[in-house]
């Protein structure tokens, strides 16, 4: 009888933490809480004019080295919430070495005297799992 006790206890603890549901430190690919980190160097705080071509430099780094697996940058209207730049295309970049630099250019087609957020975030292999985001605000006037 013991001999069948110990499997099925085994079984069951394994069923335990293999069903650990939201939260990701029971998931295999994180062995351990990612620390990420975010660096918005670009657009700054500093007013823009409409049509201005900005370029977006974001860099995601995880402090231990370990894979960041998702990251999205947006352009959002403070007012009204609308977007206005979402990227990369697929957020799923598995940088194994911890570090990702996310660069590209943007052109503000959009109405003079609004408010915009840069939000940049990063989450872990499950959506949602360990997000950190960060957030640069501008103006943009009119030309």
């Amino acid at each position: 009888m013991k001999k069948l006790l110990f499997p099925l206890f085994c079984l069951a603890l394994i069923g335990f933490y293999a069903c650990g549901g939201e939260d990701d430190m029971d998931d295999p690919m994180e062995p351990m809480a990612p620390e990420y980190n975010i660096n918005i160097i670009s657009p700054t705080t500093d007013d823009k004019k409409v049509n201005d071509k900005i370029n977006i430099e974001v860099d995601f780094t995880e402090a231990n080295n370990n894979t960041i697996h998702h990251v999205q940058v947006r352009i959002v209207d403070k007012a009204d919430g609308s977007e206005v730049y979402d990227a990369p295309s697929d957020a799923h970049v598995h940088r194994t070495d911890g570090k990702y630099e996310f660069r590209d250019e943007f052109n503000l087609g959009v109405n003079g005297h609004t408010d915009w957020l840069v939000i940049a975030k990063v989450w872990g292999h499950m959506a949602g799992a360990h997000e950190k985001s960060d957030t640069v605000e501008f103006h943009v006037h009119p030309r």
